[in-house]
């Protein structure tokens, strides 16, 4: 099946890894793409459809042919699913004047703090023009006062050695650059990062590491 995507979020040449977004082109995909605002539902419980230019989440109209009708025996996951008539497909990004969708993060990537929903492909593509940078997944971890902060998982170059003052060095680095409440409050230093087989780096697995390395009890 045809799709007309191109994903630009892999982790090939460095000057690729920077992208952001993914092009497709909504007129060569069997489904038909919309951007929904899910977080305002109108009294019909229908998400309000966004104008060109504005992020949102990317839905499929129900009664689309390609469209699923409902997982099998499971009407509380569908409802989940759906905004009223529309698919939610749990990808945030927007649609141009000319009908082109630039995918931007997953929904559950997104991290809540002080307030402020934070997407890490921002964070992840500013931390890549750090010439200590090989490689970096940004995740949000639990905070008692923020409900979540920004941190950071890098994989240096080899010739660079990771420090305390580097790390410091990083956190400045994106928060002279995007906003204030967007810097890695916490960077840690891995010697890879866990990817899929199709080079994307697996968000999911880093905030397990940091859940388990926070569990553990101290050394003796």
């Amino acid at each position: 099946m045809t799709t007309g995507f191109h994903n630009a979020s892999h982790h090939g040449e460095r000057e690729d890894r920077i992208l952001e977004f993914a092009k497709i082109n909504r007129y060569h995909v069997s489904m038909v793409p919309y951007l929904l605002d899910k977080l305002k539902k109108t009294p019909d419980g229908d998400g309000n459809l966004l104008p060109p230019g504005e992020d949102g989440q990317i839905a499929g109209f129900r009664h689309d042919p390609i469209v699923m009708l409902e997982y099998w025996r499971n009407p509380e996951a569908t409802a989940r699913k759906f905004a009223g008539d529309w698919l939610l497909t749990g990808d945030l990004g927007r649609i141009d004047e000319d009908g082109y969708v630039f995918f931007k993060s997953r929904d559950d990537d997104v991290i809540t703090s002080g307030g402020y929903r934070i997407g890490p492909g921002e964070i992840e593509e500013c931390l890549m023009g750090h010439p200590a940078v090989a490689m970096v997944g940004v995740v949000g971890v639990p905070d008692a006062v923020r409900t979540e902060i920004v941190k950071a998982f890098v994989q240096l170059r080899p010739e660079i050695v990771g420090t305390e003052a580097l790390k410091t060095d990083l956190a400045t680095y994106v928060k002279t650059r995007l906003a204030a409440h967007e810097y890695p409050r916490e960077v840690e230093f891995v010697a890879e990062l866990p990817l899929t087989t199709t080079g994307k780096i697996m968000r999911r697995e880093l905030r397990q590491l940091d859940a388990e390395r926070k569990s553990a009890p101290p050394l003796a």
